[in-house]
């Protein structure tokens, strides 16, 4: 009996668990900073930049992406989801803002060091930048499977569980600063 109860109340904490998850990740707005490559790791590029450049990463977040993304006070913040299994999209804004950067100072863009060019042409500290660790792909990966499918509800497909979660949505869901 006693093992029966531990599987019941282990069951329903783990559906709880999921639930909260998924809400949460669907839900939830973070700050959004570019994100590149540092060597072999993707970095969030955290080093204060310049209007130049925070104006040309807000306007190509916003481009394509004005239903989960908003500029508040100089910060963009993004549905927790497209932070964290966005990083394809966001690793061409970034390469998009550094090849307009090195572009707008006389330089040929294109390189493959998109964290470098926005600390040279972008950033008030010349060459220098602070950055803090993006999760690894592991992370996203195994993340994404407990998801259900969040990734694709961006083009409207809905599984059972974005259908169900839908319902708890908060009306004035919006990032608070």
């Amino acid at each position: 009996m006693l093992g029966l109860a531990a599987i019941v109340f282990l069951t329903v904490a783990a559906a709880g668990s999921l639930f909260w998850f998924n809400w949460w990740i669907r839900n939830s707005w973070v700050r959004v900073y570019p994100i590149c490559h540092d060597g072999d790791t993707l970095v969030e590029f955290t080093e204060p930049m310049t209007d130049e450049a925070f104006e040309l990463y807000a306007r190509y977040m916003l481009l394509d992406s004005a239903e989960y993304v908003r500029v508040i006070n100089k910060t963009v913040y993004s549905k927790r989801w497209y932070w964290l299994f966005g990083d394809g999209e966001h690793l061409q804004i970034t390469g998009l803002v550094a090849d307009a950067l090195a572009k707008a100072h006389g330089q040929k863009g294109g390189r493959d060091s998109h964290c470098r060019e926005i600390a040279n042409n972008g950033t008030l500290r010349d060459g220098w930048y602070h950055a803090e660790y993006y999760p690894p792909n592991w992370v996203r990966d195994n993340l994404l499977l407990i998801s259900f499918g969040v990734r694709r509800e961006r083009i409207g497909y809905y599984t059972p569980v974005g259908r169900f979660l839908k319902r708890f949505e908060i009306s004035d869901n919006e990032p608070k600063p």
